[in-house]
C-alpha cells in the first residue's frame, strides 16, 4: 500500500503537510509490523519462505529511522519524523539487495525471539524484526557493536546497509513528505516522474538513508 492509498483510506488528522507526513510515517510503519504473510500474497503453506519481511530501525535521540523489505519485493524507509521513500523496490537493483537481505535473515532469525513489542527501540540501539510464518520475531543490539567482527548480527545489519547504499546509489523510490504533500493537493502540481532514475520526486532519500547508519 502506497502512502497515497494509505492517505485515501485512513484520511489526514491534519492539514498540516509535515504533520501529516509524520503521522504516516509513523503509521505505515505500525501497519508493516502487523502485516499478515497474506497480505503480501503469500500463501501460508510456502515453506520456502520462513521469513518474508524484515525491518531494521536505528534509533537517534530524536528519531528512528526504518528500513523495510518484504519478500514481494516492497523496499521502503520510514523516519519517525516523517521524511523517508516509499516504492524503493520498483529499482531492480534495490530488489536484489533486498532479495539478498531476506536470505540473510532467514539464517540469522536464531538470534531472536518472539515478541509482541512492536514499539520503537530507545536511542543507540539498532532492532531487527524478523516477519515470519510463526510471528513477529526481534533482536536488538547497540549501533557501535554491530562493527566488532565477532557481532552475530552483524552480517544481517550490513545486509541491511547495502539496501540503504543501494537506495541512495540509485536514487530509488519517492518522498514519503511529497506523496503527503500531492495527497492533501498543497502547492503546485506534480509532474510525472520516474520512481527508477533518481528524480527530484525522492529528494530525501539521501538524508533519510543516512540516517540508518549515524
Amino acid at each position: 500500500m502506497t502512502a497515497v492509498e494509505f492517505e485515501r483510506t485512513t484520511g489526514p488528522a491534519t492539514n498540516s503537510p509535515a504533520a501529516s507526513a509524520r503521522e504516516m510515517a509513523i503509521a505505515l510503519r505500525a501497519r508493516l509490523l502487523t502485516l499478515a504473510p497474506t497480505d503480501i500474497g503469500l500463501e501460508l503453506h510456502d515453506a520456502s519462505v520462513t521469513v518474508w519481511g524484515v525491518v531494521i530501525e536505528t534509533a537517534h535521540p530524536d528519531v528512528v529511522t526504518s528500513l523495510a523489505a518484504l519478500a514481494d519485493g516492497s523496499v521502503s524507509v520510514y523516519v519517525s519524523d516523517g521524511n523517508g521513500c516509499i516504492g524503493c523496490g520498483a529499482h531492480s537493483d534495490v530488489r536484489s539487495a533486498a532479495a539478498h537481505l531476506l536470505q540473510v535473515a532467514k539464517s540469522t532469525i536464531g538470534l531472536a525471539t518472539a515478541t509482541a513489542d512492536r514499539g520503537y527501540p530507545p536511542p543507540g540501539l539498532v532492532r531487527f524484526y524478523f516477519l515470519s510464518f510463526d510471528g513477529l520475531y526481534a533482536a536488538e543490539a547497540r549501533l557501535e557493536h554491530l562493527n566488532q567482527v565477532d557481532a552475530q548480527l552483524a552480517v544481517l545489519y550490513f545486509a541491511g546497509q547495502r539496501v540503504a547504499n543501494t537506495i541512495e546509489r540509485v536514487g530509488a523510490g519517492q518522498s514519503l513528505a511529497r506523496e503527503m504533500q500531492l495527497a492533501l493537493q498543497i502547492g503546485p502540481p506534480a509532474t510525472a516522474s520516474s520512481t527508477t532514475t533518481g528524480s527530484q520526486s525522492c529528494s530525501s532519500v539521501g538524508n533519510a538513508v543516512r540516517r540508518l547508519r549515524i
